[in-house]
């Protein structure tokens, strides 16, 4: 009896045993530290990233000679710096602890194959250097997470609105814009404005005429219009497909940048809808959409507007008309003179 009481202790140790050991290696958070990177890349590697929503929308950013492009998208310029931040918060995220590690729970965090808010891919050259699941949010700017071929369900400091899956997000909005220090002149219809050379390098910019008429420039509103175009800002492209709906031949607006390198860049807006403008450079195949206020803002600038109001002189008075305010000044005016008094009347009579 003994001996078979201790052959049972003995198998419930191994069995116990085993249990510890099947926890142990199919849970990280018993081998893993918090502080463990949640994808085993660096920065400077990725070279890039594919967004999946829910509904199967896609964008793809792509790191071509040093800068993030839009290869799906008429391989057009990414925002630098939307890009890169986003790509150093993936690569700063750590493991934390799990908070499950079932398929059911994987379903009910919305990390799992098929039911995700975000599927993440990140590219290290030909290869793939991870792959995540984004799901529900625990609070606020955290997101459950899972790595494709892992079972545990972490939070990690994340948004979604990080992971936009519309490219027109990521493009680069400046697109169009020349820089101040690059801007030499511009050209509308009825006036051209040339920037005049400063000696010294801190000295403020200054605008003139190119017509040299005599007329006074108002510089302050040369330099706004010079602010509206620098700071020209684009929402999105236009199809090929639908530009030819749009009568760019024909623009509302039609004006010319001339930059410090002698380039001359022709800009051209036609209205798409009630909202929007489309926008076409001489130097861009494309054709991009802006919004109605800034094309209003630039279509108020005419000769009249860059003007100086000079204050209407009086007229000089003529010779006779000196005469006679000099002789009128000469008389006293009858209400000057002294007042006679009145005779009074003779009681007799006399």
């Amino acid at each position: 009896m003994k001996k078979i009481t201790i052959a049972a202790a003995i198998l419930l140790l191994v069995q116990l045993g085993l249990v510890a050991f099947s926890q142990i290696t199919n849970r990280k958070d018993m081998s893993t530290s918090p502080e463990t990177p949640f994808l085993a890349v660096k920065g400077e590697e990725v070279t890039g990233l594919t967004i999946i929503g829910d509904k199967d929308e896609k964008v793809i950013l792509e790191k071509r000679n040093g800068a993030w492009i839009l290869p799906e998208t008429f391989d057009l310029p990414a925002d630098q710096k939307q890009a890169t931040t986003l790509i150093d918060k993936l690569v700063a995220l750590k493991q934390g602890f799990v908070v499950a590690s079932s398929r059911e729970a994987a379903k009910r965090f919305q990390v799992s194959e098929d039911s995700f808010v975000r599927h993440l891919v990140v590219h290290r050259n030909d290869t793939v250097a991870g792959d995540l699941f984004i799901g529900t949010s625990p609070a606020f700017r955290q997101v459950h997470a899972r790595n494709a071929g892992s079972d545990d369900i972490v939070a990690v400091n994340l948004s979604t609105y990080e992971l936009e899956t519309d490219s027109d997000k990521w493009l680069d909005k400046t697109l169009l814009q020349v820089s101040d220090k690059d801007l030499a002149g511009i050209e509308y219809a009825d006036f051209s404005l040339i920037r005049k050379k400063v000696e010294k390098k801190d000295s403020p910019s200054t605008w003139r005429l190119a017509e040299k008429d005599g007329e006074n420039l108002d510089v302050t509103v040369a330099g706004e219009l010079a602010n509206a175009i620098t700071g020209l800002t684009i929402t999105s492209v236009i199809d090929p497909q639908e530009s030819s709906k749009i009568a760019i031949e024909k623009p509302e607006l039609k004006f010319t940048v001339h930059t410090v390198n002698d380039t001359n860049l022709e800009y051209a807006f036609a209205q798409k809808d009630d909202n929007t403008f489309a926008v076409k450079r001489s130097d861009k195949e494309l054709l991009f959409v802006v919004s109605k206020a800034s094309v209003e803002q630039l279509k108020k600038y005419n000769r009249d507007a860059l003007l100086v109001i000079q204050p209407e002189a009086e007229p000089e008075p003529t010779a006779a008309a000196a005469t006679e305010t000099s002789a009128a000044e000469a008389v006293p005016a009858q209400s000057a003179l002294p007042a006679v008094p009145p005779v009074p009347a003779d009681p007799a009579g006399n």
